[in-house]
C-alpha cells in the first residue's frame, strides 16, 4: 500500500491538516466534543470546524469507566472543569442556538453544567437543581424547567433558543414551558463546562459525552429522538462533501480547483421502524419523525431546506413477505405546499397489490428508508 503526505491534500485550495480532515462540522457547529481517548487522558479534540483548544482544569480527565458512545467520556469529580478561551463563537447575540450533551450524574443535588463568562452583556448559565429542575440563567433573569433525575443514568439534554423562546429537552422530551428570552448573549470571554463561570461551587460530579454547541440554529423545536452518535454525524448542519484528489502514484494531491457540489449530495436521510412507536435507526439531518396515523409520517429536518424544490426518494420493507403485495414509499396525498415543506417532508408507506388495479393500501412498515437531495 502506498502512503501519501496529508500536508499535500488541499480542500478548497487551502492546505488541510489531518485534524481538519477528521473533523466533521460546519460553520454553525462551533463546538463538538466526543471525548474520545485513553483512560486518564487530559487532552481531547474539538471536532468542530473551529477546532478550539480545550483546557483541562483540576483533575478533569477522559475516563473509560463510563461512556454513552465509544469507549470513553469526560469525567469530573465535582472540583474540575474544562475551559475555552475568548472567541466570537460564544457570541450568540439575540439569535438561535443549541447546547446539547449526554450527562451521567454521580451527584445530582445542585450541578452547573455549562456557563459563559459574563461581560457587559448577556451570558449563559445552565444547571440542574434537584428542588426545581433545569435552569437557564442570563444577566437579569433565569427560568426553571421542572424535572426529576436519578444518579448513574445517562441523559441527553438540549437547551435551545428558537426565535426568542428557550426550550429544554431531556431525552427528546420538552421539560417545563416555553420561556421567552431575547437577551443578547455577547459573552466573548470564554466558556466553562462542568462549573459556574464565577466559582467552582456546585460543579459537575459525573460523566459527560457527546457535547455539541450550535450557533444560529435551533436544532430541536419539538419532541425528538436523541442523536445516536457522539459525533452527531447524523445532524451536522451545513456540512458538505469536499473532493480530495490523489494523484495516480499515491504520492500526493493533484493541483487544481477543488469544488463543493452541494446539490449533488444527500441533504438528509433516515432509516426508521414505523411500526408501533416510531424508532430511528440512523439518520442525517432528520431530528424527529411524527407518526400521523397508519402509514403516514412527517420527517422533520434538523436544518431546514433552503426551498421546497427538493427531491425525496425512498423504499420500504414489507414485513409479511407476501408475494401478492409490493411495499413502497410515496409522498403524502395532499397539496404540494403541505407535503413538501422547508422544515419537513410528509410521506406515506404501504403496498400495491399485484395482479390487478386496486387502491394503495396504507400500512406501517418495519423498515422505511428515505433520502433527500436538493438545497
Amino acid at each position: 500500500m502506498k502512503e501519501f503526505n496529508l500536508n499535500k491534500i488541499k480542500v478548497d485550495g487551502t492546505p488541510a491538516s489531518a485534524a481538519s480532515i477528521a473533523a466533521p462540522g460546519s460553520s454553525e457547529t462551533v463546538l463538538m466534543l466526543p471525548f474520545e481517548g485513553s483512560n486518564n487522558d487530559t487532552t481531547t479534540t474539538d471536532r468542530s470546524s473551529t477546532g478550539h483548544s480545550v483546557t483541562f482544569n483540576g483533575d478533569a480527565k477522559i475516563s473509560t469507566a463510563q461512556s454513552k458512545f465509544g469507549d470513553s467520556s469526560l469525567y469530573l469529580d465535582g472540583n474540575d472543569s474544562l475551559s475555552f478561551a475568548d472567541h466570537d463563537d460564544w457570541t450568540f447575540g439575540t439569535g438561535d442556538f443549541t447546547i446539547e450533551f449526554w450527562v451521567r450524574f454521580s451527584s445530582v443535588t445542585y450541578v452547573h453544567l455549562f456557563s459563559s463568562v459574563a461581560d457587559s452583556s448577556g451570558f449563559i448559565r445552565l444547571r440542574f437543581i434537584s428542588a426545581s429542575g433545569w435552569q437557564f440563567g442570563g444577566t437579569t433573569s433565569s427560568e426553571n424547567f421542572a424535572d426529576t433525575l436519578s444518579t448513574d443514568t445517562w441523559y441527553h439534554v438540549a437547551f435551545v433558543r428558537t426565535s426568542g423562546v428557550v426550550k429544554v429537552f431531556r431525552d427528546g422530551t420538552q421539560k417545563g414551558s416555553d420561556y421567552s428570552n431575547t437577551t443578547s448573549i455577547d459573552s466573548s470571554n470564554g466558556v466553562f463546562i462542568g462549573r459556574n463561570y464565577s466559582s467552582t461551587t456546585s460543579s459537575l460530579n459525573g460523566y459527560m459525552d457527546g457535547l455539541r454547541v450550535t450557533k444560529g440554529v435551533a436544532r430541536y423545536t419539538s419532541n425528538f429522538t436523541p442523536p445516536t452518535s457522539s459525533d452527531y454525524a447524523a445532524a451536522v448542519v451545513g456540512s458538505s462533501t469536499k473532493h480530495i484528489v490523489v494523484d495516480s502514484d499515491g504520492t500526493g494531491a493533484e493541483e487544481g480547483d477543488l469544488k463543493e457540489e452541494g446539490d449533488q449530495i444527500a441533504k438528509a436521510w433516515v432509516n426508521f421502524n414505523g411500526t408501533g412507536t416510531v424508532a430511528i435507526r440512523g439518520a442525517y439531518n432528520i431530528s424527529s419523525i411524527t407518526d400521523n396515523g397508519t402509514g403516514y409520517y412527517s420527517l422533520n429536518f434538523s436544518s431546514n431546506m433552503t426551498d421546497v424544490n427538493y427531491s425525496a426518494v425512498g423504499m420500504a420493507h414489507e414485513a409479511t413477505d407476501s408475494a401478492s403485495v409490493d411495499a413502497s414509499v410515496r409522498l403524502y396525498h395532499d397539496s404540494y405546499a403541505n407535503v413538501m415543506q422547508a422544515s419537513q417532508v410528509r410521506i406515506a408507506t404501504g403496498s400495491t397489490p399485484t395482479g390487478g388495479i386496486q387502491s394503495y393500501l396504507h400500512q406501517d412498515s418495519d423498515a422505511v428508508m428515505v433520502t433527500v437531495f436538493g438545497n
